[in-house]
């Protein structure tokens, strides 16, 4: 896949692989329909351990139908001046509101880069609700962003480090 120039249009070129990515990966999950959406995709089928061994359920059993669902991305290991750090997940508190009010959930994906694209290493589901909790007081303007945003490391929520075969 060639990437844009841009570092911002190759960043949302890079979400919008990752999150085809987790649409395909993910039985019962579906693609929003509405370009108006502040959501990524909907439950159609009941998600859970046996139906996706490969997602974690944090906070949360299983995936019921018609729940909204956000697939947020981050790398797994980003530069950090002369060294890396686990990449983090990017939130806006005007979508994360509407989030938390639908009792929507979180599907987060940590993903790594190799001469053929993305891979997806690790997902998680996580309620808005519970990310708002980890999210409290981390808040702060970004220009570029229109609004507020906060930031996630992928290792606060799944604790563990990844070992992928991408950067």
């Amino acid at each position: 896949m060639s990437r844009p120039r841009d570092a911002k249009a190759a960043a949302k070129a890079i979400g919008e692989e990752v999150e085809s990515l987790v649409i395909e990966a993910i039985p019962g999950l579906q693609a929003a329909v509405d370009a108006e959406d502040w959501y990524d995709a909907v439950v159609t089928e009941i998600v859970g351990p046996r139906t996706c061994p490969e997602l974690i359920f944090g906070g949360i059993a299983v995936l019921l139908p018609a729940r909204k669902v956000e697939i947020k991305a981050c790398k797994r290991r980003v530069s950090h001046g002369d060294r890396t750090r686990p990449g983090r997940w990017l939130l806006q508190i005007d979508q994360h509101e509407r989030l938390v009010d639908a009792g929507a959930v979180y599907l987060l994906a940590v993903y790594g880069t190799t001469p053929d694209g993305e891979t997806l290493e690790d997902m998680i589901a996580v309620p808005a609700t519970l990310v708002d909790s980890h999210l409290r007081d981390n808040w702060y303007r970004v220009a570029r962003h229109g609004g507020e945003v906060a930031q996630l490391a992928w290792l606060e929520l799944i604790g563990r480090e990844v070992t992928g075969s991408g950067d």
